[in-house]
């Protein structure tokens, strides 16, 4: 969470957990979250946006991980 937060200059991370459905499975949503945007449940979920896929913060949050676990 730390790495997200800092790769992405957000304020805070929320944790989203989810565990449902006939398969046995479980998802983990890291959600950056900046001063900005308004506070409370009906804010939690937004609206969905076109995807857009930033390739340079996807390689420093890898580096950033294995350098973390790999230490």
């Amino acid at each position: 969470m730390i790495i997200l937060k800092n790769t992405y200059n957000a304020e805070s991370v929320y944790l989203c957990t989810m565990c449902d459905g006939l398969m046995n499975h479980f998802h983990i949503q890291l959600i950056p979250r900046y001063s900005f945007e308004k506070r409370g449940s009906k804010n939690f979920v937004k609206p969905r946006k076109n995807y857009i896929e930033d390739k340079e913060k996807i390689v420093e949050i890898r580096h950033l991980l294995k350098k973390e676990f790999l230490c």
